[in-house]
């Protein structure tokens, strides 16, 4: 059986600086150009010796997290509003089947 430690007991130090002591990982970053890129907000400025558990809490997250092999969110770009709707799908799926069915009797 193992032993499962928080990243809050294993960096409690970095927890204690931490801005946001209630803030999801996921939340910690954003993709850009498919690369996941960290912000971390800090009280104050980091000090030396304590770079080096940032560099730890990130290989650690790193190596177990998957949030950082792809962007897992889904998003909904059809129209204006960026919100799905069945109306909205069934609307995209008809202009669709009107555009293919357009085609098909144009060469005959």
């Amino acid at each position: 059986m193992s032993e499962y430690v928080t990243l809050k007991s294993k960096f409690f130090r970095l927890y204690s600086v931490n801005v946001d002591k209630n803030i999801s990982l996921n939340l910690c970053g954003d993709w850009i150009n498919s690369v996941w890129v960290w912000n971390l907000i800090w009280r104050r400025v980091i000090f030396e010796w304590e770079k080096l558990q940032v560099c730890q809490l990130l290989e650690v997250v790193q190596g177990s997290s998957s949030i950082l092999t792809f962007d897992n969110r889904w998003t909904w770009q059809v129209g204006e509003s960026l919100e799905f709707s069945i109306n909205s799908t069934y609307g995209i799926l008809r202009e669709e089947i009107e555009e293919e069915s357009s085609h098909m009797f144009k060469f005959f």
